[in-house]
């Protein structure tokens, strides 16, 4: 087990996508990865939720929250980040550099051989940007039916 964490470690210590890339990963990969990766991210387990499970991370001062989705067996299938409003160039930058523009504030890319959307949306007081598995069809030229 403790092997495989360092190999995640190694993984996405080289990974553009950083800690972002957290989709596919168990509740225990990802609390050691945000913790390598932005150990200014405070878990905070004081919110409790009976429909979604989820870990929740604050930057405190910085204005930034991550929300990690979890399925029923515990592993991540879905982030959303919310960012202060005034990153909105940078973050918007970031994803056009990082990866495919599938349209104004949308963007996807291949993790562990699933299709990952990505979208941006410009709330009132803040930005979100959301990670989750495409639910559109995969355009790696391999999803014949047999």
């Amino acid at each position: 087990m403790c092997r495989s964490i360092l190999i995640l470690l190694a993984l996405f210590t080289g990974s553009a996508a950083g800690a972002q890339d957290l989709i596919g990963l168990n509740e225990p990969q990802i609390k050691v990865l945000m913790a390598d990766e932005r150990p200014a991210l405070i878990i905070n387990d004081k919110v409790k939720n009976d429909i979604y499970r989820y870990l929740k991370y604050t930057s405190g001062e910085e204005g930034e929250t991550w929300i990690i989705f979890l399925d029923e067996k515990g592993v991540c299938n879905g982030v959303r980040i919310t960012y202060e409003k005034s990153s909105i160039e940078e973050k918007r930058g970031e994803l056009n550099r990082l990866h495919k523009s599938e349209g104004t504030d949308s963007w996807v890319y291949r993790s562990r051989g699933k299709l990952i959307d990505i979208d941006l949306k410009d709330e009132n007081w803040f930005l979100t940007v959301t990670y989750k598995v495409a639910q559109h069809k995969d355009r790696s030229g391999d999803d014949r039916t047999a």
